[in-house]
């Protein structure tokens, strides 16, 4: 029997982590999780001194203490990284060039069997990789995000930050944003746009009709069948519940 293959995990979320760890247990090949890291801090300690003892590494790209590319200006990485990530389509490329493989969260089981049975057929030598060459290019596919609305009331136009931003909702044929000191004006654009437009770390379309931004949520409570109820300042017309399909999803979204 062939020995265990050693991983070592860079994740700063703890539903990820474990998913992946989870994933790891069903695959085909032993495989052993030697450790579980959650900030750049001490995945560059435990690097310095204990890299030898992992095969792959699995590394998320935003972590507690920033991106994960900045480990590579603190230590030399000498083994094989598959990445997951948040990040969209627009940096496809630059992975496909310089990595063993990325994985967009969340991540699902045929997606991190596959990546690791392309690592193996590239085993015992795989490529060389410049990761601070890949840290620089991705820089450039990074998503550019809104930070101000420009909304009109009467004659009068106002710009108003994303930090001042409750939530977005549908009414009707229109999409209203509401402040944080609860005030209404119309945007011109519709949810699925603001879904691009704006930050996922702090945005979330929870419903059909809300997409909410992290400040204005009070409350998370149990509701029914695996769903669950928000209570959001200031408060909404109608109540705010979140489905089962999408419960997992949004509670991974606070962990972060």
């Amino acid at each position: 029997m062939n020995p265990a293959l050693h991983i070592l995990i860079i994740e700063d979320e703890a539903i990820a982590a474990r998913n992946l760890q989870q994933i790891l247990k069903d695959y085909p090949d032993p495989l052993r999780v030697v450790e579980t890291l959650r900030s750049i801090a001490k995945a560059v300690a435990w690097l310095k001194t204990q890299q030898e003892e992992v095969d792959l590494i699995l590394m998320d790209i935003q972590l507690t203490d920033g991106i994960s590319f900045d480990i590579f200006d603190k230590v030399e990485v000498r083994k094989p990284i598959i990445f997951t990530t948040a990040f969209d389509e627009y940096a496809i490329r630059a992975f496909k060039l310089n990595s063993i493989d990325y994985l967009l969260k969340p991540v699902l089981s045929e997606e991190l069997f596959s990546a690791l049975d392309k690592w193996k057929l590239m085993n015992p030598a795989p490529p060389r990789i410049d990761y601070r060459k890949l840290a620089e290019q991705i820089q450039l596919y990074q998503p550019k995000y809104k930070h101000r609305f420009l909304v009109k009331r009467g004659a009068s136009l106002f710009s108003i930050p994303t930090s001042e931003i409750a939530y977005f909702h549908a009414d009707g044929n229109h999409v209203l944003l509401r402040t944080l000191d609860n005030k209404n004006y119309p945007v011109s654009y519709s949810l699925e746009q603001l879904g691009h437009e704006l930050d996922p770390e702090f945005f979330f379309r929870i419903t059909r009709n809300v997409l909410i931004h992290f400040p204005a949520i009070k409350k998370v409570n149990s509701y029914f069948k695996g769903r669950l109820s928000l209570e959001v300042d200031p408060p909404a017309k109608e109540t705010l519940v979140i489905s089962s399909k999408k419960a997992a999803a949004f509670k991974e979204w606070l962990d972060r």
